[in-house]
């Protein structure tokens, strides 16, 4: 049974803390316990992560609180768990009753020789783990939609950043004019095509991932209402040829002016779906960029942005699970895709214009994830860069989703977007894995 906190200990006091058997130094004050040292191993699947924990003691009953309402009574109920990621972001906030926390297998000893334990870290974890991926698939999917109406605008024609909604204003001439707001793209469609596939076939069958694609061309296949309205040049041509030869190894141009971000738009679904090893993220993500994207640049961005991705849906903030995904990707290059690799990796230092070329779509987005502290302002960051208003929305919305989860994206663009039920239906067949 969880007990208070100890009344004797002030608030620079300090004591050691176990968290999965590692050591971390907590404060405590007169209503809260917080973690000081962040570095924390739970587990080899869990992977290295940084997180700062503070553990709020409330009363059940608000009239035990002292007259400068800050003090709890010995007997409080609830524990409010506040978990921050890298650089401060708080992407998580729950409030557990006591049972919740001895399910858990949390315990908080009077004398502060033990504050909590995580006995059971797989379920706490998991439970984060569906909110990281839920938030990526819908973050994914409302980035796209958003951007939709402001396609094709340059930067200096759009809204003001505070105006841009799923609706845009009276006086802007939107893009897609008959779309109803809140439906999603190819990119949204696209990436459901993939996660379908997979969850089929965990290794990813091509055949089957393209023939969905194809399905999707013609029929309207993942879209909400059946209705495909938007398709790049080049996923058109590698589709119709694949039509007519049935290869999907050999559908795709692989000249160097056949890089868009076609295939990068999609890619996060090789992120969400059970991946045990950062070896088996690059793998998906280069294969399904093959039937349309074949070049290896567009390949390995996409390989690049799915290891961020994972690793972070994993509990990694953004700019640790980017240098993780930078290290591995390069150890996995062969010595004749090295010079692609770093015409990516050079992309960082250009400026961001949200346009349809694969390298500058990526940092567009990435930079869109990395300048903001929330899921809206991210979203409109990379809007605001127009162009390929929806793409880069669609891509920076996806990490942007698994950072700050589902509850961190506005409501009352969850209640615009069309289509709930297919989303809701694939993310279950998620779960299930």
């Amino acid at each position: 049974m969880a007990r208070e906190p100890p009344d004797s200990i002030g608030v620079d006091s300090s004591v050691r803390f176990s968290i999965a058997a590692t050591n971390c130094t907590v404060q405590y004050g007169p209503d809260s316990v917080r973690l000081i040292q962040p570095p924390v191993r739970l587990s080899s699947r869990v992977r290295r992560r940084r997180c700062c924990c503070e553990l709020n003691w409330l009363p059940s009953d608000p009239r035990s609180l002292n007259q400068t309402g800050n003090r709890p009574r010995a007997d409080a109920r609830f524990l409010r768990v506040f978990q921050y990621s890298l650089m401060g972001r708080r992407p998580n906030v729950r409030a557990l009753p006591l049972s919740e926390v001895d399910r858990l297998g949390w315990t908080t000893e009077r004398h502060g020789t033990i504050v909590g334990h995580w006995t059971s870290e797989k379920n706490f974890m998991a439970l984060d783990k569906i909110a990281r991926t839920r938030g990526g698939l819908y973050g994914l999917l409302i980035g796209d939609a958003l951007g939709v109406p402001y396609e094709f605008s340059t930067p200096d024609s759009l809204p003001a950043r505070h105006l841009i909604e799923m609706s845009p204003p009276d006086d802007f001439s939107r893009a897609h004019s008959s779309v109803p707001p809140g439906t999603w793209s190819d990119d949204g469609a696209q990436a459901l095509v993939l996660l379908d596939s997979l969850l089929q076939y965990a290794t990813l069958d091509l055949r089957h991932f393209t023939n969905g694609l194809l399905d999707w061309y013609r029929y309207g296949f993942m879209t909400p209402d059946g209705t495909v309205f938007d398709i790049g040049n080049q996923t058109r041509y590698a589709l119709e040829n694949f039509a007519r030869h049935g290869n999907p190894l050999t559908c795709s141009p692989v000249d160097d002016w056949s890089n868009g971000n076609g295939s990068l738009m999609r890619t996060l679904p090789c992120a969400l779906v059970g991946a045990l090893t950062p070896t088996e993220v690059v793998a998906r993500a280069r294969q399904q960029s093959l039937p349309t994207h074949a070049h290896p640049r567009s390949q390995l961005a996409c390989a690049l942005y799915a290891v961020m991705a994972w690793r972070m849906v994993d509990g990694e903030g953004p700019v640790e699970g980017l240098d993780f995904a930078q290290d591995f990707v390069e150890s996995t290059l062969d010595p004749s895709e090295r010079s692609e690799f770093f015409t990516i990796l050079d992309g960082r230092l250009d400026p961001s214009k949200g346009s349809g070329y694969v390298v500058d779509s990526l940092w567009s987005a990435i930079r869109s994830v990395l300048a903001t502290s929330d899921y809206e302002s991210c979203v409109r960051l990379a809007i605001s860069l127009g162009n390929d208003t929806d793409t880069t929305a669609c891509i920076a919305g996806g990490l942007a989703g698994i950072l700050y989860g589902e509850q961190g994206i506005p409501d009352r663009w969850r209640q615009a977007l069309k289509g709930e039920v297919i989303v809701e239906e694939m993310l279950a067949r998620v779960t299930e894995v």
